[in-house]
């Protein structure tokens, strides 16, 4: 290969780029894929449109057609309209070429025939209920409504004073003998029955000979008060366990098992919104 004139005495130096080596298959580790790593939205996430409904309806099903009801206003509500509204009824037979409607003739009540005569007929008597002017009949009266009661007079009848007693003991004006009444016998005697109606000799109490004689002196005793004593609980030899003490005692490795807790755990949903 020829060089340039200008070139034949410079040297060119050419590095081939360094290539990683590739891992064998000792050093490759492969680590199980866990979903929960994996962020992006669940299969929940994405929710075909509602069948239900006008809003958001899905286009692929067949819609009936919706109707909205709208609320009853109260009469306050139109009330507040400084409009007046549909209040001027228009006669709908006034056309633009005045009154147009069909012909009409008033109709009235039929006069009665003044010629016709008002007296009865011979079918409009009743016989059966008339008695034969010939025969006797048992006398008939009438009886009226009954009269109301006359006003009650608040002051006595002359029957209500009574006269007094001349017989007995209660007599104003004339001089009455005594009168001695006899009560009912009201139990059956009882040898320990109170006739006195009194409270016996027993019913009081004796007085103390301290009262009314000299008194030696008296002395209070009081109780015997216990010792300041140390309350505080301590365990006994039975509540220690020796068994489990090996500090003094050879023994194996003993481990800890604790429980694995999981980085992906679900967490509990409480508040779930749409």
């Amino acid at each position: 290969m020829k060089l340039p004139k200008g070139t034949r005495s410079s040297v060119y130096f050419a590095q081939h780029p360094e290539k990683e080596p590739l891992p064998s298959r000792q050093e490759v580790k492969q680590t199980p894929v866990i979903m929960a790593k994996i962020k992006g939205p669940g299969p929940a996430k994405y929710l075909r449109p509602s069948c239900t409904g006008y809003i958001d309806h899905d286009i692929s099903m067949f819609k009936a057609p919706a109707y909205t009801l709208h609320s009853r206003h109260s009469e306050k509500r139109m009330v507040c309209h400084s409009s007046p509204g549909p209040c001027y009824l228009l006669d709908p037979k006034i056309t633009r070429f005045g009154m147009s409607s069909c012909p009409q003739v008033p109709m009235e009540e039929r006069i009665s025939n003044l010629r016709l005569n008002p007296t009865l007929a011979s079918c409009q008597y009743y016989f059966e209920k008339i008695h034969p002017p010939g025969e006797r009949r048992a006398p008939q009266y009438t009886f009226g409504y009954r009269r109301p009661y006359r006003v009650m007079d608040l002051n006595p009848a002359p029957n209500q004073y009574q006269m007094p007693l001349l017989l007995g003991p209660n007599t104003p004006v004339s001089r009455a003998a005594p009168c001695y009444s006899l009560a009912s016998r009201d139990k059956n005697w009882f040898y320990k029955e109170d006739v006195a109606g009194g409270p016996g000799p027993t019913t009081y109490a004796r007085p103390e000979p301290s009262i009314y004689q000299n008194r030696s002196p008296t002395y209070s005793m009081a109780k015997r008060f216990a010792y300041p004593l140390d309350l505080t609980p301590r365990p006994g030899p039975g509540s220690h366990e020796v068994q489990q003490v090996t500090v003094h005692k050879p023994h194996i490795p003993a481990f800890t098992m604790g429980i694995k807790h999981s980085l992906h755990l679900c967490p509990l949903v409480i508040d779930i919104r749409d």
